[in-house]
């Protein structure tokens, strides 16, 4: 019975310092700011630059405060769209190689989007509040 004690408490004790070693990162990573948003990366704010190349929204999945600017720049030999898939939030006309379109947020939400002209091509914004604001 003695040999088996041994071997429970190293396991016992192997545990705990695992556990503490995972807490100890987490709280690392909370205090210096690692890690991202809630709604899934970092919040930008200001300007926000989507490039459309490639048949798609580069990076087309952002999140971004209330107020901030997104701009989607064509790069690509073709034209796009920009369109809200709700059908109202926003939506832009026929986007030109080198043209941009750009949308201010103002509300807090999540907002899918598409090029209707190539319906594979999408991103979502999602719009949080700026850090330090209470909702109204």
């Amino acid at each position: 019975m003695g040999m088996k004690r041994r071997i429970m408490n190293g396991i016992a004790i192997g545990f705990v310092a695992v556990v503490a070693v995972a807490l100890g990162v987490s709280a690392v990573g909370a205090f210096t700011g690692g890690g991202s948003s809630a709604a899934g990366g970092p919040v930008e704010t200001g300007t926000v630059t989507i490039p459309i190349k490639g048949l798609a929204f580069a990076k087309g999945t952002r999140t971004v405060a209330v107020g901030a600017t997104v701009v989607w720049k064509n790069l690509d030999g073709t034209a796009h769209t920009v369109t809200a898939k709700d059908g109202k939030s926003f939506a832009s006309r026929n986007v030109d190689t080198g043209a941009t379109f750009s949308h201010t947020f103002s509300t807090r939400g999540t907002f899918d989007y598409l090029c209707t002209i190539h319906p594979f091509m999408k991103g979502t914004i999602t719009v949080v509040l700026p850090y330090g604001l209470e909702p109204k």
